[in-house]
């Protein structure tokens, strides 16, 4: 069989632990914060270089500041990063806090559901590729589940040492950062953002839908009729091996088509949100 299965499983089960411990990370920390008002003073706006195949990638991210008040101090947070604006200047806004017993701050964070999107697409790329291993790769299911078994213990293991260090950091400005703070940055910085934003989420959407309507018109008929009318069946049959491997194929396409799909339907809701600002101000 060689190495390729058991490589393509193990990154799989590392990809999915490290999403599940994030999102979990995020869920407990939630279920153990108190709440207080928050004012958006700020959004920050910053850029980030990468380099693939000898080529140099930047790319653009917001994330709102803060202001709330705790034990009659002012202090600054800054919420998650996103690649458009979700807040607009003066917003009213949740803050998560977590205190010790003697109510000293060791954590805060503007309530924010982005928090979750990175765990949540770690997830979904690990049980891909353990999905590839599996069914594409001919991995046996006890190997699958004992390497899975062996990284979330490894998981739980740095879960526990990481909870052990937690200690508030103020809010500081990223290098090279800018902070728009002002009505006229701000409406600026909000009319550049939903026309990028909006380009690229309809490319996506074409490219998801063009994945999605390749692999459904791919499958045959049969497996057409179950889609439309017994999907669960057709679901555990796929996890079973009981489904020709043409039809594995075309249904990962499908499923990879319409999470895309998914994904820029979410990002032009969002920046056609964002165009109607003006009118909430």
């Amino acid at each position: 069989m060689g190495i390729e299965p058991y490589f393509v499983a193990g990154m799989g089960s590392l990809f999915f632990t490290i999403g599940f411990f994030m999102a979990f990370s995020y869920w407990k920390f939630k279920q153990e914060a108190q709440e207080r008002e928050g004012e958006i003073v700020a959004i920050e706006y910053y850029t980030t270089t990468s380099r693939s195949g000898g080529k140099t990638r930047k790319s653009a991210y917001y994330r709102p500041v803060a202001e709330f008040m705790w034990q009659g101090k002012i202090h600054k947070v800054a919420g998650a990063s996103v690649n458009y604006m979700r807040h607009r200047l003066h917003q009213k806004v949740s803050v998560l806090v977590r205190a010790n017993d003697h109510d000293e701050l060791l954590k805060a964070t503007i309530k924010d559901g982005a928090h979750s999107v990175p765990g949540f697409l770690f997830i979904v790329m690990g049980a891909l590729m353990i999905g590839v291993a599996y069914f594409q790769l001919g991995i046996d299911q006890n190997t699958v589940q004992g390497i899975f078994a062996g990284f979330m213990a490894l998981g739980v293991v740095f879960y526990k040492l990481s909870n052990m260090k937690i200690v508030f950091k103020p809010y500081q400005q990223k290098a090279g950062s800018k902070l728009i703070d002002t009505e006229s940055e701000f409406e600026e910085e909000t009319e550049k953002n939903a026309l990028v934003g909006s380009i690229i989420a309809l490319v996506m959407l074409g490219f998801g839908l063009f994945m999605a309507y390749t692999g459904y018109t791919s499958l045959p008929l049969e497996a057409q009729k179950l889609i439309q009318h017994e999907i669960f069946s057709l679901l555990r049959d796929a996890l079973d091996k009981k489904l020709p491997e043409d039809w594995i194929k075309n249904l990962v396409l499908l499923g990879i088509g319409v999470f895309f799909s998914s994904t820029a339907l979410y990002s032009l809701y969002y920046t056609h949100k964002l165009t109607r600002i003006k009118r909430w101000r």
